[in-house]
């Protein structure tokens, strides 16, 4: 009796540990026009918050550029009338987007005092009006700010320093901000939900600070920036009590190159910063978590170990969800630029090899990712259809698998996202994206809305060609697939538009590691019955991209290749014992602690393991 208690038991632990492999599409709408303006629309901003969707851009249609704010109060289907915001003769810029309940708080900076100033708008009624303030008001120019909110406390950090004047570029003339040697760090903070606040200086050096960051949760406000010390580094300072006071500066990146363009994310009480690092004519990624809030921080990694130049967006670079944390950025080591993923699932402890998202010969750039528990979205921008679109590749299983690259926008005109994020958000069931779309009827925001539902069945992908003339669904055989084990993979070949089985299909398949290495090639690879079958044994752990290139349909040279495309997917190869041996010794104990209870005496030897 003991005995089968004891292993029902660790059956029990060791299922807790071991997680599904699942990916799946989800059915989308057309995009939408959100903007809907005779003048260009651009630099979009999206968040979400239930049924609610709020926008913020900035929109020439008065004649010069304005902050313009839409919401939608059915989850994107219907949008009402845009109000502007900034509404004077100056123009405004890099508008910054924070809600919460019925608080909805935009803040940008604009030229019409004559220099560039702060300015803040709230709304208490999800959007519906607007009060807005000049926030800096100071004799220096202000700008690049960031908003960020928690309850009733609401946050606005910028640049201050230098001087605005007026330049004539491409034979337009316009104001732009001239740095003079001096800059700091400002942050306005308010406890009253905006009605009125106080600024302090938190930088307060002689040398530069620039671009800040900021991040809250509850009492505690963290803030990092780009600090010109003997090259530049990123420095970082706390709130402990709701902005009133900040700790002294560190230094995270203690480094010898150039440090820029810090990210924040923060998960269960850490502070994770990544930012881009220059040395010579390259650039990396590089990242460092703090386990203390923001106290002290560790050794930073460099993530991509690029031999080209690695770059990053703001505010939707690095994702956090428990004990996982994701990056994205874009690299040109390849010649042109790819979007790579990482992502530890450990507690920070390691990242992953990355993983070439992207695979094609086009440029793909601006990555930005969103995550809702286990999903992971990752779009960018993409020139490999000879005009810009904006394609899309997703995960049900906490990026250990991604399914086939997406086309978003798929139209002829120049479909654009931008270096500041978000242009992309996540509810429950729901995901939504919003671009810049120039064609010869104007240049509008359009909206996509699809749902994030995975499919249920492990080990089950469903890819599409690039092209989409035809699916491929992958059915594996193996919830994880282990290193040096044989998984089978069974591939049935589709019709896009009935689902039908397609019959003579001729195909190769391929697995690259990582470093674009094959370590499965086959080509010449037939499916009398629309249906194939791989074995496949892969000697390394890691994450690998599957490709499945589809030539035609026919029994013998020339084949009709109107059904016919590439497609692939991510795959991730796992130790034989995915948690280690530690892990599996860690479960066991586990197993004797609770049976413990019903046979003292009972001992489990684990020099045996």
């Amino acid at each position: 009796m003991h005995s089968r208690i004891f292993y029902a038991a660790l059956f029990v632990l060791m299922l807790t540990l071991s997680s599904c492999l699942q990916a799946t599409y989800a059915t989308s709408d057309a995009p939408i026009n959100v903007s809907k303006s005779s003048g260009e629309s651009y630099r979009a901003q999206i968040l979400v918050d239930g049924d609610y969707v709020y926008l913020v851009w900035t929109d020439k249609t008065p004649g010069n550029a304005d902050v313009f704010f839409t919401r939608s109060l059915d989850g994107g289907k219907i949008f009402e009338t845009p109000i502007n915001l900034s509404n004077n003769n100056g123009s405004s810029a890099f508008p910054r987007l924070a809600i919460s309940g019925a608080n909805v708080y935009v803040t940008w900076y604009d030229y019409s005092p004559g220099q560039s100033d702060i300015f803040f708008a709230k709304s208490k009624d999800r959007g519906a009006s607007f009060e807005s303030i000049n926030l800096s008001n100071n004799s220096q120019a202000s700008y690049n700010p960031w908003v960020a909110m928690s309850g009733n406390n609401v946050y606005v950090v910028w640049n201050n320093g230098g001087k605005s004047q007026e330049i004539e570029f491409n034979g337009e003339k316009r104001m732009v901000d001239v740095l003079t040697g001096e800059s700091e760090i400002l942050l306005a903070r308010s406890n009253d939900g905006g009605s009125t606040f106080e600024t302090i200086n938190l930088s307060n050096t002689a040398e530069m600070s620039w671009n800040p960051r900021i991040a809250v949760d509850g009492n505690n406000t963290y803030v990092a920036w780009n600090e010109g010390t003997f090259t530049t580094d990123i420095f970082f300072a706390k709130s402990t009590d709701y902005g009133r006071s900040f700790s002294d500066p560190i230094n995270v990146s203690r480094s010898n190159g150039t440090s820029l363009d810090a990210g924040i994310a923060l998960s269960k009480g850490k502070v994770h910063i990544i930012w881009t690092e220059s040395v010579s004519e390259n650039s990396n990624i590089f990242y460092a978590k703090s386990e203390d809030e923001g106290i002290t921080f560790g050794n930073p990694t460099n993530l991509s170990n690029s031999k080209g130049k690695s770059n990053i967006v703001r505010d939707t670079e690095i994702a956090a969800f428990k004990d996982n944390i994701y990056v994205v950025w874009y690299d040109d080591s390849a010649g042109n630029y790819d979007v790579f993923f990482a992502r530890s699932t450990d507690n920070e402890m390691t990242f992953n090899q990355p993983i070439n998202l992207s695979q094609n010969s086009g440029k793909s750039e601006l990555a930005q990712i969103a995550i809702s528990e286990e999903n992971v979205y990752v779009i960018w921008n993409d020139y490999t259809t000879g005009n810009a679109d904006i394609f899309l590749r997703k995960s049900h299983d906490g990026g250990e698998t991604f399914g086939s690259v997406e086309n978003l926008s798929n139209d002829t005109g120049e479909s654009l996202i931008f270096i500041l994020g978000p242009q992309i958000a996540t509810t429950n069931e729901k995901v939504f994206t919003v671009w810049e779309s120039n064609t010869k009827e104007g240049d509008d925001l359009f909206l996509k809305v699809f749902s994030q539902t995975p499919q249920s069945k492990a080990g089950l992908l469903y890819l599409q060609t690039t092209n989409g003339k035809i699916n491929v669904q992958v059915d594996i055989d193996k919830k994880k697939i282990e290193q040096d084990k044989t998984a089978t993979f069974a591939l049935r070949f589709l019709e896009p538009s009935n689902g039908k089985t397609l019959q003579h299909v001729n195909y190769s398949f391929y697995i690259q590691d990582a470093e674009g290495n094959k370590v499965i090639n086959r080509q010449n690879q037939y499916a009398e019955t629309g249906i194939g079958f791989q074995n496949v044994t892969i000697s390394k752990t890691g994450p690998f991209i599957l490709t499945v290139q589809v030539n035609g349909l026919g029994i013998e040279n020339t084949y009709d290749t109107k059904y016919s495309g590439i497609t692939s997917a991510v795959i991730t190869v796992v130790p034989e014992f995915p948690y280690g041996i530690g892990g599996i010794v860690t479960v066991l104990m586990l197993a004797v602690i609770i049976l413990h209870r019903f046979k003292p005496h009972l001992r489990l030897d684990l020099n045996k393991i």
